[in-house]
C-alpha cells in the first residue's frame, strides 16, 4: 500500500528548498467567445526547474550534426484543493514569464508534475 501522507511530506521538504510560486491564469470570454483577458484562478506554491533532455523524434537524418538538447519546463506542486482548480491550457506566471500548461501531471493524488512552455501574452 503506497503511503500517501509520507511520499506528500517529503515532496513538502524538497519544494521549501527553493520555492517558486506561480500563479495560475485562465482566458476570460464574454457569451460571444471574444477574449476578455486573463482572470487569476490561483496561487501555487512549487519547485520550477529545467530539465535538459535531447528527444530521438528530433533527429533530423539530413543534418550531420547533432542536436543541443531541449529545454524542458516543469513545475512540481503538491496535490490539494488548489492544483484540482488547474487546467489544461491554463497560463501561469512565474519570475515574470508566462507559461501554459501542456499537462498538470497529477500522480497518485500526492503531486503535480506540470509541463510548461513558454508562452508569449498580453495581460
Amino acid at each position: 500500500m503506497i503511503d500517501r501522507e509520507n511520499i506528500r511530506v517529503k515532496v513538502k521538504q524538497a519544494i521549501k528548498l527553493v520555492p517558486t510560486i506561480g500563479i495560475v491564469y485562465r482566458d476570460k470570454k464574454d457569451i460571444y467567445n471574444s477574449r476578455l483577458g486573463l482572470e487569476e484562478i490561483t496561487t501555487l506554491e512549487g519547485l520550477f526547474y529545467t530539465e535538459e533532455r535531447s528527444s530521438l523524434k528530433d533527429i533530423n537524418l539530413t543534418t550531420p550534426a547533432m542536436l543541443p538538447p531541449k529545454k524542458h519546463k516543469n513545475f512540481l506542486t503538491i496535490y490539494n484543493e488548489e492544483t484540482l482548480k488547474v487546467q489544461q491550457g491554463d497560463l501561469i506566471k512565474i519570475d515574470g514569464e508566462f507559461f501554459r500548461i501542456d499537462d498538470v501531471g497529477e500522480n497518485l493524488q500526492i503531486y503535480c508534475l506540470m509541463d510548461l512552455v513558454k508562452h508569449n501574452t498580453e495581460v
